[in-house]
């Protein structure tokens, strides 16, 4: 497999963007992750991690209506309900390489991975972590070595966008509270990264490609 790689060109020495808002302590009301990579190649599924089925967009956005209140529909997407806050949206060229180890590094713990379909046949690949501090039930994830492996191809591509959403327990009606980094947009292995999303001192940010061990 073709791991995307850097050149001067495609790797400007652009500023660290830094997410402040965003605090990955645990200390507050979130305290859990959601990582996740929407693409279309079944095939790159991580091998052995649980799916899940899902009710359509329709049916989940007239849920959520239901016990939040209809004056969140359209607020974000048209057409759709979303309770979380929209923090940023990066473009073009956008890896997760590193952020796994940085929120290991950070004392974050995964907890689990699934898998799910949507009706539009797009395939949505979730990784769970638990914010420090958080009480969780049950053991770490520990993944063989062919799903750490897919789960680190994922992470290696380049992405067209990265949306990141705060959830808070009061807007999602949960007695945790979330932050969701959505990857999409799978764009071709040779494609070049120019961007990394990363955490260090308990906040997300953006940094320059750089060669680095996942």
């Amino acid at each position: 497999m073709t791991t995307p790689t850097a050149t001067p060109d495609t790797a400007p020495a652009a500023p660290v963007s830094v997410f402040s808002e965003i605090d990955l302590s645990g200390a507050g009301s979130i305290n859990v992750l959601l990582l996740k990579f929407t693409f279309t190649n079944a095939k790159r599924i991580p091998p052995g991690i649980e799916e899940r089925k899902r009710d359509s967009d329709f049916t989940l956005d007239m849920k959520r209506a239901s016990a939040h209140g209809m004056q969140h529909f359209g607020a974000v997407r048209q057409g759709r309900f979303d309770n979380g806050k929209p923090v940023v949206e990066v473009k073009n060229g956008i890896c997760a390489r590193t952020l796994r180890k940085s929120l290991r590094n950070t004392g974050a713990t995964p907890l689990k991975a699934h898998w799910f379909q949507k009706t539009d046949g797009k395939v949505v690949v979730v990784l769970e972590y638990a914010l420090p501090g958080h009480k969780f039930w049950g053991e770490p994830a520990e993944f063989p070595p062919a799903t750490l492996e897919a789960i680190r191809a994922l992470a290696r591509f380049s992405w067209q966008f990265c949306q990141i959403y705060k959830n808070t327990p009061q807007a999602t009606g949960k007695e945790n509270g979330t932050i969701t980094v959505n990857f999409g947009g799978l764009q071709p292995e040779n494609q070049a990264v120019k961007n990394m999303l990363e955490v260090e001192g308990h906040q997300l940010m953006v940094t320059p490609f750089a060669e680095s061990t996942d």
